[in-house]
């Protein structure tokens, strides 16, 4: 089009009927018409390295590297920064009012009067987020690569003292005894107590150091089942990459190697159920193994390998592995999203929608079932019910970054939280404040008041159930999954009167909750 070239775009803004662009050079006004293209620079002096661009009202805001400027249309105009240390802006927003700055080395500021206040964030240690976990109290503790643990408690972040960090925060697991327990690249792995943290390497443990240097003890990847913790030692010199420790004695340790037919020393993943636990190769597929009801006693082990040739897993390099709460099998992969059904000893791989994925690097499974699943591109949900997939990106929800780094499911509130590189996003849960009885089950918001025809009703019990909805004379209205909420149609999709009507929610063994919701229109 004629429009001179630019390196890098930064970002982008419509003001005053006109597209204006972002870039390390400044900011330029695209001028457009059916015949030619042209840019204009903004008279910026200094020239900025623009971040981002806000519109308020008839002001466009312009953050980046050396401050911040408004434009009306005519004239730039530099913002006053009192009370921030740097100008290293990245973001900006006014919001009731007040003017917000985000600066990338010293955080989040709020414009009081002719300063600018700190805005304590909690203590949040970092912004990469390499692990999540989640206590069954509804605590959610964050691993922050080299910067520590930090943990949520319903209300505020405060960082816990937690120095043993080395190279990275790689898992984090919560035990029966409220025990934290810290797997790291290089520092092997620690268990935080109420009143101590013990860390776990060579000398007191069956774990191992790498090859070159017996102190640096990577543990990459733990799950938990009954009162064993199952965790990856990877690259390990004894050749042994699995490790498990009895958290009710510290002292019982065992490893398994190669000489039990766990060929590949460097895994990514590991998790386990009952009596069972699987490794993720990242090219050799699966390892399957058998420990029986004594992980200590090798007597009656046994192990399979599953890959694509025997097993249709849907790729031999797999991401991730992980159990969902009924002890089924998921598979991340490389090309997308494998289930283990044990009747057919086979994966059933699942189709992906195209902008996602195809390489499925985190799971979590929420109270319902349903399934997050989290990529280099995005977070998406595979609904249990009704088998669809939604995508979730920073485009089109309030996701900081798309490369998802960890997910866990908080099991005192079903909300989803999404560890990224920009830090912690928090999905609420859309079931209100969950209960495990269904016999307490209520149905929200009620009165159900449809005004445009968009809106849905849903209930508050967190686990799988039917749902069925009747008239006040006994008619069956509507028979849905618990996972779809309910949007004021019948069976055949027409809309129902306004009234009373009844709902039974039946669970997978039978038992039964009740209640009433009145419909009104609008």
């Amino acid at each position: 089009y004629g429009v001179a070239a630019l390196d890098t775009v930064t970002t982008l803004a419509y003001f005053q009927g006109d597209i204006y662009l972002g870039s390390p050079e400044g900011v330029f006004r695209l001028n457009y018409s059916s015949t030619d293209t042209s840019m204009t620079a903004l008279d910026i002096s200094p020239v900025m390295n623009v971040k981002t661009m806000t519109v308020e009202g008839d002001l466009l805001y312009v953050y980046g590297d050396g401050g911040y400027f408004t434009y009306n249309g005519s004239n730039v105009e530099w913002g006053g920064t009192t009370g921030i240390p740097d100008d290293s802006f990245t973001s900006g927003l006014m919001h009731d009012g007040v003017h917000w700055i985000g600066s990338s080395e010293s955080g989040l500021y709020y414009q009081s009067g002719n300063e600018y206040i700190k805005f304590e964030d909690g203590g949040l240690p970092g912004n990469q987020v390499t692990a999540l976990a989640s206590d069954s109290g509804g605590n959610v503790i964050g691993g922050f690569n080299r910067d520590g643990l930090a943990m949520f408690d319903g209300n505020d972040w405060s960082t816990l003292d937690f120095d043993y960090s080395r190279d990275g925060i790689m898992d984090i697991l919560c035990d029966a005894n409220n025990n934290i327990w810290v797997g790291t690249w290089g520092d092997g792995i620690s268990m935080i107590a109420k009143d101590t943290t013990i860390m776990f390497k060579e000398d007191n443990s069956s774990l191992h150091g790498v090859v070159d240097l017996y102190t640096y003890v990577v543990v990459n990847g733990m799950d938990m089942t009954s009162h064993y913790i199952f965790m990856l030692n990877f690259g390990g010199r004894d050749n042994s990459p699995v490790h498990v420790v009895d958290f009710n004695d510290i002292s019982r340790w065992q490893s398994f190697g190669t000489a039990d037919g766990l060929t590949d020393i460097y895994p990514n993943s590991i998790a386990c159920y009952d009596d069972v636990f699987v490794v993720g190769s990242g090219d050799k597929g699966i390892f399957y193994y058998y420990f029986g009801p004594d992980p200590f006693d090798k007597a009656d082990d046994s192990i399979i390998v599953l890959r694509e040739s025997n097993s249709w897993l849907g790729s031999d390099e797999v991401r991730t592995v992980a159990y969902d709460q009924q002890g089924t099998l998921w598979v991340g992969t490389r090309f997308g999203l494998s289930q283990y059904d044990v009747g057919i000893d086979r994966f059933v791989n699942v189709s992906l929608p195209l902008g996602f994925g195809p390489d499925v690097w985190k799971l979590a499974f929420d109270r319902r079932g349903n399934i997050w699943m989290g990529a280099l591109n995005g977070l998406a949900r595979y609904g249990a019910g009704s088998g669809s997939i939604d995508i979730y990106t920073t485009l089109n929800s309030g996701l900081l970054d798309n490369d998802i780094d960890a997910l866990v499911i908080n099991p005192a509130t079903n909300d989803l939280w999404v560890g990224t590189s920009l830090g912690i996003s928090q999905l609420k849960s859309t079931i209100g404040t969950p209960t495990g009885n269904i016999e307490d089950v209520i149905a929200f918001p009620n009165p159900f008041v449809i005004r445009e025809g968009n809106e849905v009703l849903s209930f508050n019990y967190n686990g799988n159930a039917t749902v069925r909805i009747y008239t006040v004379s006994g008619e069956l209205v509507r028979e849905t999954d618990i996972n779809i909420p309910w949007d004021g149609k019948n069976q055949r999709n027409e809309n129902v009167a306004p009234g009373v009507y009844l709902f039974l929610l039946t669970d997978e063994n039978g038992s039964v909750g009740r209640g009433k919701i009145l419909l009104i229109r609008q």
